[in-house]
């Protein structure tokens, strides 16, 4: 087995691909729940994907100034 190597910064790209992909799907399945149709999802879509990387973003900085404190 050989050594594994990580880059964070991979994986911060990872994570923020995931939760644009995780938005996209959450938007078209709520607003067919609520609307019963998928084209309008269309206009939220946006403001779904914007909101759920702020969120993550100051997520990620909050953690990374508490477990920098802890550790």
């Amino acid at each position: 087995f050989g050594e594994l190597s990580f880059d964070p910064a991979n994986f911060i790209i990872f994570s923020r691909l995931c939760i644009v992909a995780i938005s996209v799907a959450s938007t078209f399945i709520l607003i067919n729940l609520i609307k019963g149709n998928f084209k309008a999802g269309l206009k939220y879509l946006p403001i779904f994907v914007i909101v759920s990387l702020i969120v993550y973003e100051v997520s990620l900085q909050l953690l990374t100034l508490l477990f920098v404190a802890i550790f």
